[in-house]
């Protein structure tokens, strides 16, 4: 969980009827006894793990070609090729990422975050090297806007 266990009991500790204001002052006070090595900002190996600057969240439909991926370790693992869903019914399926090895697809679920600058994962680096290329589908066929000789002879389709 992302709020330690004490912290969440330290707030069941107010009556029903406390004021907010005074629950989040006194919360935030409390937090360095939950966390006595974040003091020392100047050791880096004590510090609290850096947050990717990753800008505001986005629907997945807004993500960019090329934005880059990163896993939960905070590794780069790619760069946004395309995004899969089903279009009919609002249903995100994964994205398709361009790595070192080629083309891989993250599913849905393990997709954590898509900002306007970075998609993070749930998976480690490690686990992202080993995703699956994506599966091509069936070709889809669009109208040939040739005319009408062309239709009656068979190419009214194009190969999309």
């Amino acid at each position: 969980t992302y709020v330690h266990e004490g912290m969440k009991r330290f707030l069941q500790g107010f009556r029903y009827d406390a004021h907010p204001m005074g629950m989040l002052l006194a919360g935030v006070g409390a937090l360095s006894t939950f966390y006595p090595t974040a003091k020392n900002i100047d050791d880096p190996d004590e510090r609290l793990a850096e947050v990717i600057e990753d800008g505001t969240a986005v629907h997945y439909s807004a993500v960019q070609r090329g934005t880059p991926v990163y896993s939960t370790d905070e590794v780069v693992v790619g760069e946004v090729e395309r995004i899969l869903d089903n279009y009919e019914e609002h249903i995100f399926d994964g994205i398709v990422i361009r790595t070192d090895a080629g083309e891989r697809f993250v599913d849905a679920p393990e997709v954590a975050r898509t900002a306007e600058l970075a998609v993070t994962l749930t998976i480690s680096a490690a686990a992202a090297a080993q995703l699956p290329e994506p599966e091509r589908g069936p070709p889809s066929f669009k109208p040939n806007n040739g005319g009408r000789i062309a239709r009656l002879l068979g190419g009214g389709w194009r190969k999309s």
